[in-house]
């Protein structure tokens, strides 16, 4: 027994070798560990990452090429179906409406007629008695005037003369002056009378004489105008009044 522990402490290196040889044994096995480690772990992991970026880029791909093919697909449609071209059928040209062609409000008259309307020709205050033409019968129109709706303007001839008894009642009650006249315009009614008189000129103005004839006109007896052998019942007559030494109208 003695002998055996002093063999045993003899060899004085063979703890140590033994204890290397262990931890030879563990590194290595950790190192073997550690090389299975990285061969089983990592490439799993680069193999996912790498698929999920092959993915994701296959994915990208193939999106571009499926409206890539649509375009195409509904480009070669597009040209398969032939354009019809609609062109609308142009609206009828409709003419503007025209107007409404309406008779006009006017009297058309002779060149004999316009001038015998011409106001020039009127009787002015002071003219004499005898200016205007005063024809038998009645058949003369009177000379530059008119009715006031443009119908002709005859002279009077007297059928009946008023009498002084009848003139009086309507006569200025001031002084006349020998020579004055007033003029009355009236339409010939039947029974050679006239009606719807009004008053047309005076002179000398303001003497009030063509009011007093107009006021005792109703009591007139004329001969209405004749135009070619026709007596012209309802035309207008123009009658002058003259104060004279006689006092007969004219």
């Amino acid at each position: 027994m003695r002998a055996a522990l002093l063999r045993f402490s003899a060899d004085p290196h063979a703890p140590s070798v033994r204890r290397r040889a262990v931890t030879l044994i563990i590194v290595a096995f950790i190192h073997a560990l550690l090389l299975w480690a990285f061969l089983t772990l990592a490439p799993a992991a680069d193999l996912r990452k790498s698929g999920l970026l092959k993915n994701f880029s296959l994915i990208q791909i193939d999106g571009e090429k499926q409206e890539e093919k649509k375009a195409a697909r509904a480009q070669k449609e597009q040209e398969k179906t032939p354009t019809v071209s609609v062109q609308q059928a142009a609206a009828p040209s409709v003419p503007p409406p025209t107007p409404e062609t309406r008779a006009l409000n006017m009297i058309v008259v002779t060149s004999d007629e316009f001038r015998a309307g011409d106001i020039a020709n009127l009787p002015r205050s002071g003219a004499a008695a005898g200016n205007a033409q005063v024809a038998e019968g009645g058949d003369a129109m009177s000379q530059g005037a008119r009715a006031p709706n443009g119908e002709r303007l005859y002279d009077a001839a007297w059928y009946r003369e008023p009498t002084d008894a009848e003139m009086a009642t309507y006569m200025p009650k001031r002084q006349i002056p020998d020579g004055a006249w007033g003029d009355v315009y009236c339409r010939t009614a039947p029974d050679w009378r006239v009606e719807d008189c009004h008053e047309l000129d005076e002179s000398p103005p303001g003497t009030g004489l063509a009011r007093a004839v107009r006021l005792a006109s109703w009591q007139f007896k004329v001969r209405p105008p004749r135009v070619g052998g026709k007596t012209l019942i309802g035309s207008w007559v123009r009658i002058r009044f003259n104060i004279s030494n006689s006092k007969k109208p004219d």
